[in-house]
């Protein structure tokens, strides 16, 4: 886990309703998606932490990030100008 720690966090798609997310990518979404913070409290309420934790990561540290600004590393995806 403190590898995972150390991966930047970037600028993510919510897999569920495409809003952008700052995150850690986990190894079980496509490239490029997370969870944002209202489909993760939408589904915490309905799925238990083992559901969470396989399907999305740990909190905090995969999806529902918060952090200043200027520490986030914004990648563009590969196409984009």
């Amino acid at each position: 886990m403190s590898n995972q720690l150390l991966s930047p966090i970037k600028r993510l798609r919510c897999s569920c309703c495409g809003e952008d997310t700052f995150g850690r990518q986990w190894y079980n979404r496509d490239i490029g998606f997370g969870l944002c913070h209202s489909c993760a409290d939408r589904i915490e309420q309905k799925e238990n932490f083992e559901y969470m934790e396989r399907c999305y990561g740990v909190k905090g540290v995969h999806y529902y990030v918060t952090v200043p600004y200027q520490e986030v590393s914004i990648e563009k995806s590969k196409g984009s100008p």
